[in-house]
């Protein structure tokens, strides 16, 4: 072998070689830059989340940190594995997650009504278990609460609204409404017209002060001089 050849040979070995040592390098330090990144924002997570009060703006602010930081699909494939088992020194992690999801909801007022809205929310509070007492467990505690009663004030709204509406109309006749209701409503007729016709049997309620309820094959077509209860 000539002497230009191992001299190539010896040049081709020392730049694999150095190659190798940049490129792991280079991922070292890549890893480092990770460690102290998650290290970094998970510190200043927990700050935000242990404040006496922390803005819908903050909250979105720490929805972006975990989406970003912790998620091991944000990495580059070869960092995915290593995000993974970092992710285990911080064991109140998936809680801090769940949470953070609740109150995001809670605050995203991207529901048709509140109710929807805090019953979405609670879906993942109710998720952390009672007996949790990690960090931040009390300011948890604590907006839980606060989100089912808002829940439970909300339906508890919704619900008188229903049974409002409820009593209005079994109060009322409305068109539709089955023939047996004016009875009901109003006790017996004066006077009862029936005529049959192509379409059925109609009829014509009659009582005092000129009100009259008109019914076609038992079902209310129609009302004159009928007041309604609000």
């Amino acid at each position: 072998m000539g002497k230009s050849k191992i001299i190539i040979i010896v040049l081709l070995v020392s730049l694999c070689g150095a190659w190798l040592y940049f490129s792991n390098q280079a991922e070292k330090n890549q890893i480092h830059a990770i460690n102290k990144t998650m290290d970094e924002e998970y510190q200043t997570i927990v700050g935000i989340l242990n404040q006496d009060y922390v803005s819908e703006a903050e909250w979105n602010q720490v929805s972006g940190k975990l989406g970003v930081h912790f998620d091991p699909n944000q990495y580059p494939e070869k960092y995915q594995k290593y995000v993974f088992e970092k992710r285990k020194e911080y064991p109140d992690l998936p809680v801090i997650e769940t949470y953070v999801k609740g109150m995001n909801t809670f605050y995203a007022k991207t529901y048709p009504t509140n109710v929807q809205q805090y019953k979405a929310a609670l879906k993942y509070l109710d998720k952390i278990p009672s007996m949790y007492n990690g960090i931040l467990a009390d300011r948890m505690a604590v907006n839980h609460r606060y989100v089912k009663y808002m829940y439970d004030e909300a339906k508890g709204y919704i619900d008188q609204i229903k049974a409002d509406k409820a009593a209005e109309k079994a109060a009322n006749i409305e068109i539709g409404d089955s023939e047996s209701k004016i009875v009901q409503l109003f006790g017996s007729p004066q006077n009862i017209n029936t005529t049959t016709v192509d379409g059925g049997e109609y009829k014509q309620y009659v009582y005092s002060g000129d009100r009259y309820v008109y019914t076609m094959n038992g079902i209310i077509i129609g009302f004159q001089n009928i007041q309604h209860q609000s």
